[in-house]
């Protein structure tokens, strides 16, 4: 099984998808990166199983999938490449010895890792939306920016609304405690 993507763009995708990535000695592939090409595309999924993050990126090749074993490490070895990247996928063993190899190559550069089967990795749950908005992403980063000072840092021992932004009709606000900011669409 052999894919092929841009170097670059894949890194970047692999370093947003890897911010969410926990490890877990109960469950080894939720701390990795699952990636699955399939129909034209590269899609990355990374999760804690509270937050799913995906990237969708343009690639060619066979159809299959697998879990990075060390993304980190995949990752700093990834940052080398530049230029078409291809990745080869290969199945060794029967059974309980059944291992996948992935070659990683860049023009004189390769690598070669380990890799989790996709069975391994949790299936992203569908979700309805009770509600949905449209709005223009660059303007309400923007907004977020202008208040998100008054979110306090994340921290375990405090409550989820103490360090976030949150949505009202038109209005963005932030409050933790000792300051309050808030921003209106006009």
């Amino acid at each position: 099984m052999r894919a092929v993507v841009d170097a670059k763009v894949f890194f970047q995708a692999l370093d947003k998808v890897s911010r969410v990535l926990r490890k877990s000695k109960y469950t080894p592939a939720l701390g990795e990166a699952m990636i699955r090409f399939t129909g034209g595309r590269c899609v990355l999924t990374g999760t804690d199983f509270d937050t799913w993050l995906t990237a969708e990126i343009p690639a060619y090749g066979d159809d299959f999938a697998f879990v990075f074993h060390r993304t980190a490490n995949v990752a700093k070895a990834c940052r080398r490449f530049d230029g078409e990247l291809t990745m080869e996928l290969t199945e060794s063993g029967e059974g309980r010895s059944r291992q996948l190899k992935l070659c990683m190559s860049c023009g004189n550069r390769a690598g070669e890792f380990h890799a989790f089967f996709p069975e391994d990795y949790p299936e992203m749950p569908e979700m309805e939306p009770e509600y949905a908005f449209s709005a223009n992403a660059a303007s309400l980063l923007d907004r977020i920016n202008r208040v998100r000072y008054a979110a306090g840092s994340p921290d375990p021992k405090r409550l989820a609304l103490e360090s976030c932004v949150q949505f009202n009709g038109n209005r963005l606000f932030c409050l933790d405690g000792l300051r309050a900011a808030w921003d209106a669409d006009k």
